[in-house]
């Protein structure tokens, strides 16, 4: 069913119920190697605001965050405030955050989540200059940790090594995790030893190699990554060609109902490592390789989904002719779909900005019969409306879906209020969305919203918050 327009603006049929969508994006929700995330719109960010201070957002968030009563949550919080204060070039409020979260009890005998928080701080005290700090706190971390250093242990562990320059520590805790191992290589590549990344990035092919099974695609692509980011450009080739392989070859036995999805997801996260290198021909090849698994879902909404996904995949490759022509396949599916498609249609809008086509990706946007009660479709609306120079529409837009955020059934999820944030933080009024957020009465919901926000901001500056795309990979 096409979108459709009422009268000559936009208008929202408030009335109707959204229709159930199975998202694409929950399954690759779980990958070893994710898609690059959180943000909505895979575009070139739009310009600076420069009216904004990001370093008053986020020492905003840290008041709040300090505020929290639960000791590992404030931890955590705190800690990712410091990562993104440090990202944003704000080193003595990275510093002075950090000493916050590492003065809280759940940071003195850490567990699961609160050994992260201390590797994060490591890195923001090492990027900071506290080599003395990162120590100590890198010393506690040790002593917490359990026998049992299997994953993710050992990556978090080997990462924090890593970032103060304990290689043969780093190499000790890794032993024979692939992923660990390729987390130190990718720290040693971006310290600039690159024959040190290239001999552990061959460590790890070698460990992924000797383990059950083999290795596994994934693994040989963030492998692959790394090599590229040391400069062996030849290794990366034929690391992601074997990952390639193993995503599309058959596993033997018989296979289990919808395991073409597996092999599709491996497929679209191994195109995102080597958009990330600059292997955007790679990329293409990989993702003209996934397009006949897209095509097998034998739900319609399902099989366009996943058609504009990898559309959208391969516009980022480089390759918008083939972009556009699995886009108009995608769209031929869903104009054949009864019923009212909402989220597939912004799918296709949000891939046809992708392709730069953003007059068609604003013809869908705005024809859409849009619900009241679904704030992030109404968001990802006002970014299409931002990127195609419509500002007041797009703060229309914006303002609707911060009042669907608000109320039942959302009122006020502070996981949508964070998506919402980041996406108009990055693409339309940054300082209405710091005012916003910054107004929120819950400092939990607070501390993270604004968080957001400088995330979204950070991204409009072009600046990225981590190295790799998903926190396995990360930063």
């Amino acid at each position: 069913m096409r979108p459709r327009r009422n009268g000559t603006h936009q208008k929202w049929n408030r009335d109707a119920a959204p229709a159930p969508h199975a998202s694409r994006r929950r399954l690759l929700a779980a990958a070893r190697i994710g898609a690059i995330a959180t943000v909505v719109l895979p575009v070139a960010p739009a310009r600076a605001d420069s009216t904004v201070d990001i370093a008053a957002i986020l020492r905003e968030a840290a008041k709040a965050a300090g505020t929290l009563g639960h000791e590992e949550r404030r931890a955590t919080l705190l800690s990712r405030i410091a990562f993104v204060q440090g990202r944003a070039g704000d080193t003595a409020g990275a510093l002075a955050t950090a000493r916050e979260a590492l003065a809280a009890p759940a940071a003195q005998k850490p567990e699961a989540e609160g050994m992260q928080a201390l590797a994060t701080l490591v890195a923001v005290q090492v990027r900071a200059g506290d080599r003395a700090g990162a120590m100590q706190t890198l010393e506690r971390l040790m002593n917490g940790m359990p026998g049992d250093r299997r994953e993710p242990v050992a990556t978090i562990v080997a990462g924090a090594q890593a970032s103060v320059g304990d290689i043969p520590g780093a190499l000790a805790t890794a032993g024979g995790s692939p992923v660990a191992l390729a987390r130190v290589a990718a720290i040693q590549a971006g310290a600039g030893d690159r024959v040190g990344a290239l001999a552990t990035a061959g460590r790890a092919r070698a460990a992924a190699a000797a383990g059950p099974g083999g290795p596994s695609s994934t693994d040989l692509a963030f492998i692959a990554a790394v090599q590229a980011r040391a400069g062996d450009r030849r290794a990366a080739e034929t690391a992601f060609a074997e990952a390639v392989r193993l995503a599309t070859g058959p596993d033997g036995g018989p296979a289990p109902p919808l395991a073409f999805l597996r092999d599709l997801q491996s497929l679209e996260q191994i195109a995102r490592a080597q958009i990330l290198v600059g292997h955007g021909t790679g990329a293409a090849r990989t993702l003209h390789a996934a397009l006949p698994l897209a095509r097998q879902h034998p739900d319609d909404t399902l099989r366009a989904s996943h058609l504009t996904s990898v559309a959208r995949a391969l516009a980022e490759a480089g390759d918008k002719t083939s972009a556009l022509t699995v886009l108009r396949e995608a769209r031929g599916i869903a104009e054949k779909r009864p019923g009212r498609q909402d989220a597939l249609w912004l799918e296709l809008a949000e891939a046809h900005v992708a392709t730069g086509n953003v007059k068609e990706a604003l013809s869908i946007a705005e024809g859409l019969v849009a619900p009241t009660g679904h704030p992030e479709l109404l968001a990802r609306v006002g970014a299409i409306q931002a990127r195609a120079g419509r500002k007041a529409a797009a703060e229309a837009s914006f303002r609707d879906a911060l009042q669907a955020a608000s109320r039942p059934p959302v009122g006020g999820d502070r996981m949508v209020l964070r998506r919402l944030a980041r996406l108009q933080a990055e693409v339309g009024d940054a300082k209405a969305t710091a005012a916003w957020a910054a107004a929120l009465a819950e400092p939990a919901v607070r501390a993270e919203v604004l968080l957001a926000a400088a995330e979204g901001l950070l991204a409009r500056q072009g600046t990225r918050l981590c190295e790799f795309p998903s926190s396995t990979l990360g930063c």
